[in-house]
C-alpha cells in the first residue's frame, strides 16, 4: 500500500519487467494501478482546483456534467478534509 500512495504523487511512473517473463505481468500492474486511480498514459482530467478559507465547495462547469455532480465533488473533498474550495471544470 505504501508503494501506491507514493506512485500517486508521481508525474513519471517507470515500470521495469523481466524480459523472461510474459507480457500479462505488465497488464496486470496497469490493471492494477488503474484500480487505485493512477492514470496510465490519459490525459488528466480538465478541473481547476483553489483551496480558500470559507465559503463551502463550489462547482463550476462548462460542459455538460454526465458523471460528476455537486454531490461526488463534496464526497471526494471530504475525503480529503477539505472544506472550502472552488472547482471549475472546463
Amino acid at each position: 500500500m505504501q508503494v501506491i500512495s507514493t506512485a500517486r504523487t508521481c508525474n513519471c511512473i517507470l515500470i521495469v519487467l523481466d524480459a523472461i517473463k510474459p507480457i500479462t505481468h505488465k497488464r496486470l500492474i496497469e490493471k492494477e494501478l488503474e484500480g487505485f486511480g493512477i492514470r496510465l498514459n490519459k490525459e488528466p482530467p480538465n478541473l481547476t482546483f483553489r483551496k480558500k478559507d470559507k465559503g463551502g465547495i463550489n462547482l463550476t462547469s462548462t460542459v455538460t456534467n454526465t458523471h460528476l455532480d455537486l454531490d461526488t465533488v463534496k464526497a471526494i473533498c471530504s475525503e480529503y478534509k477539505i472544506h472550502n474550495a472552488d472547482i471549475t471544470q472546463i
